[in-house]
């Protein structure tokens, strides 16, 4: 008896199909395919995104503020000395009077 009922048991999961009930199996087949094209989708989207958001980031540093891109730039300036700048800033803070700020630049020039 329990061949029997292994037999019918065998027979009915046949009947069923892979995915249970009484669906085709080609309802599985596009189910998978299609979650496969999103993924793909998908990564190519991040992809493209990591991209181009990597490539405004550089490019925004080293653009300047109101350039048209594509135009020639200018030079940039050369840097002004860390000792320069400081006296510059001094004299402007008006810690330092013109006289002196002119003594001092003549030394750091020497």
């Amino acid at each position: 008896m329990p061949t029997a009922s292994l037999a019918i048991l065998g027979q009915m999961a046949g009947r069923a199909g892979r995915y249970g009930g009484n669906r085709p199996h080609w309802i599985g087949i596009i189910v998978m395919a299609l979650l496969a094209a999103l993924a793909v989708a998908a990564l190519v989207a991040l992809i493209v995104w990591i991209s181009r958001s990597r490539h405004s980031t550089t490019h925004a540093a080293t653009a300047t503020p109101g350039a048209v891109p594509g135009a020639p730039q200018a030079p940039p300036a050369p840097p002004v000395p860390d000792a320069r700048r400081i006296l510059d800033e001094r004299l402007a803070r008006g810690e330092i009077d013109a006289d002196d700020y002119r003594a001092r630049r003549e030394a750091l020039e020497s």
